[in-house]
Order: C-alpha cells, then structure tokens, then sequence
C-alpha cells in the first residue's frame, strides 16, 4: 500500500545524471555541478560513482552521503572521485526509508565486473521481484526499490553478452514508471519505463555524451 504521507508531497522524486567522457577526463566535478543544477528534485541524500574505462576490470570509486550536494561531497571528494565514466544522483524518496543505507548511487561487484546505476521513478512490482530474490538466497541490504532493479540488471547480465542486453532484459521485469542510468566498465546505458512517465534528457559537451533528468544539468556544465 502507498504511504499516504505521499500524496500531498510532489512525486517528480530524484534526479539523476550520467555521463561518458574522453579517456583523460575527470567527470566528478561535471557530475557534481549537474546535481546542483538538479537539487530541487531531492534534497535528502546525494552521491557520485565514477570509473576509468581503461582501467582495471571492476575499478568502481563511490561517495554519498545525507544531505544536499554540498553536504553529501566535499573539494577532498571530487580529487578522490578519479574517472572518465561516472554517475550521480539527489534523492527525494518515495520507496524506502531516508537513510543512508537507501542513498544512490548502487553500486555492486560481481563476476562479470562492476555497475552502478542511479534511479528516479517507482518500480510498483518490486515487493514480488524482491520475493523472487529472497527465495533466489540473494540479501538485501536497503529497502529502496533500486537495489532491487540493481539485481535483476546483474542477474540478467550473467545470462546475456553485454549490458544493453542486459538492461533490455532486465527491464522487461520491471513495473512502473522510471528512468535509469546504469554504468558498466565501458559503457553508459540509458533506461526509461515504455511509456515515458519519467523524464531523461540526452545531451553532449565536447566529446562527452550526457544523460539527465532535466536539460538544466547541461547548461550547469556549459
């Protein structure tokens, strides 16, 4: 049952930005300055995942916290943040308690790698599909409706060739309506429920492509 403390509060939850830069380019301080353009869409928790695409297999830097974006990452954490390929995400819930166990990004290991994807929307089966992985044996470490896409993207990669295989897969699992942006070793995917309930914007600087709740994270970053 939906939590009717919601339904005065607005439901465009959570932005969420991506982008694949040259090999060389540090794309923290871009990710950072896009969720500052994005704040107004969750105020509760902010986090970045970045990663080199020619580095090492399953390379993964990740930082959240509570807060807005200048709470959650600070100057240390953006030197820290080293790589090309990178993610980020403001939250405002509406599946899962605000905690920092429930912040994005996901990030996860597994055989094939690594991923991290940042999501904005409601996955209205997840409850079902969590069942279906409890009974599977696999943990669950938050109560947030993304760990649950997160798993059935790395379950659906084991069995498939690449990650655009996987998210096509993946998202034949899910109900509701999202918007999702998953990052692979070498790869930046874009994911939106059928219908395009939530909004995700494409877009490019330089040589880098961009991915984005609103186009207002573009011009945050020139």
């Amino acid at each position: 049952m939906a939590d009717a403390c919601l339904a005065d509060k607005p439901q465009e939850a959570c932005g969420v930005f991506g982008i694949y830069a040259p090999e060389g380019v540090q794309a923290a301080r871009d990710i950072y300055y896009a969720l500052l353009a994005l704040q107004h869409r969750g105020q509760e928790s902010a986090g970045v995942a970045v990663s080199e695409t020619q580095g090492k297999k399953g390379n993964l830097s990740v930082k959240k916290g509570m807060g807005v974006v200048s709470e959650a990452i600070d100057e240390a954490d953006l030197e820290m943040l080293k790589g090309n390929l990178g993610v980020g995400h403001v939250r405002y819930s509406t599946t899962g308690e605000s905690t920092l166990q429930n912040a994005q990004p996901i990030a996860m290991r597994y055989i094939k790698g690594s991923l991290a994807l940042v999501h904005n929307g409601n996955i209205s089966n997840a409850e079902e599909l969590r069942e279906r992985q409890a009974l599977r044996g696999q943990a669950h470490y938050t109560t947030s409706d993304s760990e649950v896409l997160a798993y059935e993207l790395v379950r659906a990669r084991l069995r498939t060739t690449s990650i655009e295989k996987a998210a096509a897969a993946a998202a034949c699992t899910l109900r509701g309506g999202y918007a999702v942006i998953v990052m692979s070793p070498r790869k930046l995917v874009g994911i939106r429920d059928p219908y395009g309930i939530k909004p995700l914007a494409l877009g490019k600087k330089g040589e880098s492509m961009l991915l984005a709740s609103e186009s207002a994270a573009f011009s945050a970053i020139g």
